[in-house]
C-alpha cells in the first residue's frame, strides 16, 4: 500500500501519470513493434491469401491421414540456431546473397516495402539537426582551434617562440573559456614554458585541466612546469630578504648561498637542482663578485645542465662579452637565436662583445643591433637594450647627435614600461651622458630631475666623463664601470 502523504494532490499525480503514458517508447519495444509487423505480413503472405481449392486440398489430406494412419509424419527439419534470420528470428537465412547475409528471403521483401519506422525518420531528422548545429556553432571554432595550432607550430619550428606564444594565447583569450580543447591548452602552456615561464605554464595548466587530466600520459610534461614553478618561487622567496638589504655586500656571498644550500637538503620538499645551482650565480652577480669567477660560475652549470636547461646561455653571452670574450659570446649568441630567433636581448649582449674588446669595434656593435631590431620585429622586450647599444656606440663614434636621439628612443620604451627594465640606472645614466655631450640641457634636466625625485642623482664618473671623448670611451668600455 502507498504511504499516506499530506501533500499528495490528485491532480499532480494525472499530470505525472499522463507524462509517463506520453513517454516515447524504447528503442527495443520499436524493434518489437517493427518485428511483429514484419511477422503478420509474413503470415498474411503464407496463409492469408491461399484460395478456397488449396484450403480444400489440405483438409482433404489431413482428414486422410487421420482416417488410414498410413502416412506416417516426416522427421522436421530444425534451422541451426547460426542460420535464423536475424529479423523474424524463425527462417533461414537467404545465404544466395551470400554466406553472411544475415535475413531471410520473405524479410528481406519486408524491409523494402517498410525500409524506415517513424522512429528512425526521427532519428535521421535528429542527426541532422545536430550535423547543422555541429557546423553552425562546434566547426568554426574547432576550425579556429586548428588553424592556429598549425600557425603557431609552424612559428615554434622556425625558432619564432614569441610568435608561436602570443598567436595561441590570443586563440585562446578568445574561445569558450569555460571548455577549451585542453590539447590547446596544453600547447599553449608548453610554448610559454619554452620561453622558461614556468610560472604562467603552470598556471595555464592548473587553472583548465583536472588533477585526473593531469595524470594522463599525454599531460604529464605540465606536471613538470608545476614542478618547477614551486622551486622557482621557493629560491626567490628563500634569497629575497638578504638579497635585498642596504648593507649587503660581496661578503654576503657565501652566506647566502649556504641559505641556497639548505633548501637542496631539506627532507620534507624537494626542488629543482638546476633553480638552485642558478641562483649561487645570481647572489654572485648581484653582489659584484669578480667577473672571471662569475663565468666560471655559469660554465659550470652549463657543463651540468645545458642539455636540458638554457636560460644560463643568455648570462653566459653577457658574461663572456664583458670580459671580451668574442669568440665565446658568439657561441652562446648562436644558442639562443636558435632556440628564439626573435630574441632582441640576445643581439644586446652579443653586441657589447665588441664594445668590451680590446679595440671597441662600434660599427659591429651597430650592425648587430640592426640586426636584432630586425629580429625581434613587433616584440619590444629587448628595445631598451638594443637603443641603449646603439647609442652608446653612436658615443664611440664621436657621433652626439645620434647618440642623443637613439638614447630618447630608449628612454621612451623605458616610460612606456613603467620603468620596469633590469638595467633601470644604467640606461638613465646612458641618457644623461648622451644629453651632456650633446649640449642638451632641457634633457639632461629631464633625466636629472626623475633621479632627484626618486633620491639619486647621476653618479660623478658620468658627469667627469662627458668632459672629453676620452673620458666618453673609457667610461663606455669599463666592464665594471656605472653603465656596464
Amino acid at each position: 500500500m502507498k504511504e499516506f502523504d499530506e501533500n499528495f494532490n490528485p491532480t499532480e499525480e494525472s499530470e505525472e501519470l499522463t507524462a509517463e503514458a506520453e513517454q516515447p517508447v524504447s528503442l527495443e519495444e520499436e524493434l518489437e513493434s517493427i518485428k511483429d509487423m514484419f511477422q503478420t505480413e509474413l503470415d498474411n503472405a503464407m496463409y492469408g491469401e491461399a484460395d478456397d481449392s488449396e484450403a480444400d486440398i489440405a483438409e482433404y489430406y489431413n482428414d486422410s491421414d487421420e482416417a488410414d494412419g498410413e502416412n506416417e509424419p516426416e522427421e522436421e527439419y530444425t534451422v541451426p540456431e547460426e542460420d535464423l534470420c536475424e529479423c523474424c528470428g524463425e527462417k533461414e537465412r537467404d545465404k544466395s546473397l551470400g554466406d553472411d547475409y544475415p535475413y531471410c528471403n520473405d524479410c528481406r521483401e519486408l524491409m523494402k516495402k517498410y525500409p524506415l519506422g517513424f522512429k528512425g525518420i526521427a532519428t535521421l531528422i535528429a542527426v541532422l539537426v545536430l550535423i547543422v548545429v555541429s557546423v553552425l556553432y562546434v566547426f568554426p571554432q574547432n576550425l579556429t582551434v586548428l588553424s592556429t595550432s598549425l600557425t603557431a607550430d609552424e612559428y615554434i619550428s622556425q625558432g619564432k617562440l614569441y610568435s608561436g606564444l602570443y598567436t595561441y594565447y590570443s586563440a585562446l583569450s578568445s574561445i569558450d573559456k569555460e571548455n577549451p580543447p585542453k590539447k590547446f591548452v596544453a600547447r599553449c602552456a608548453k610554448a610559454f614554458a619554452g620561453l622558461n615561464d614556468y610560472i604562467d605554464a603552470s598556471y595555464l595548466a592548473e587553472t583548465y585541466l583536472t588533477e585526473a587530466d593531469l595524470r594522463l600520459p599525454a599531460y604529464k610534461e605540465l606536471n613538470t612546469y608545476k614542478f618547477k614553478s614551486e622551486s622557482l618561487q621557493a629560491v626567490e622567496n628563500a634569497i629575497y630578504e638578504p638579497l635585498s638589504k642596504t648593507d649587503r655586500s660581496e661578503e654576503d656571498i657565501d652566506d647566502i648561498i649556504a641559505i641556497l644550500d639548505s633548501l637542496a637538503e631539506q627532507e620534507d620538499a624537494e626542488y629543482d637542482p638546476f633553480y638552485i645551482d642558478y641562483y649561487k650565480y645570481v647572489v654572485m652577480h648581484t653582489l659584484g663578485a669578480d667577473l672571471t669567477e662569475q663565468f666560471d660560475k655559469l660554465a659550470e652549470i652549463d657543463e651540468k645542465y645545458g642539455d636540458t636547461e638554457w636560460i644560463h646561455y643568455y648570462d653566459l653571452c653577457n658574461a663572456a662579452a664583458l670580459l671580451g670574450h668574442i669568440d665565446t659570446a658568439e657561441i652562446y649568441f648562436n644558442k639562443i637565436i636558435k632556440i628564439n630567433a626573435e630574441d632582441g636581448s640576445a643581439y644586446a649582449y652579443y653586441a657589447n662583445a665588441y664594445r668590451y674588446s680590446e679595440t671597441p669595434d662600434a660599427d659591429k656593435m651597430l650592425e648587430i643591433v640592426n640586426k636584432g631590431l630586425e629580429a625581434q620585429g613587433n616584440y619590444s622586450y629587448a628595445t631598451s637594450d638594443l637603443y641603449r647599444t646603439q647609442a652608446l656606440a653612436y658615443l664611440l663614434k664621436g657621433d652626439t647627435d645620434k647618440a642623443l636621439e637613439s638614447a630618447g628612443t630608449m628612454y621612451s620604451a623605458i616610460s612606456a614600461s613603467n620603468y620596469s627594465v633590469s638595467n633601470l640606472f644604467e640606461s638613465l645614466y646612458t641618457y644623461a651622458l648622451c644629453a651632456l655631450a650633446a649640449d642638451d640641457t632641457e634633457a639632461y634636466k629631464n633625466v636629472t630631475e626623475l633621479l632627484k625625485y626618486n633620491k639619486y642623482e647621476v653618479p660623478d664618473e658620468v658627469i667627469k666623463a662627458a668632459k672629453s671623448e676620452t673620458g666618453i670611451v673609457n667610461l663606455i668600455t669599463d666592464p665594471e664601470g656605472v653603465l656596464s
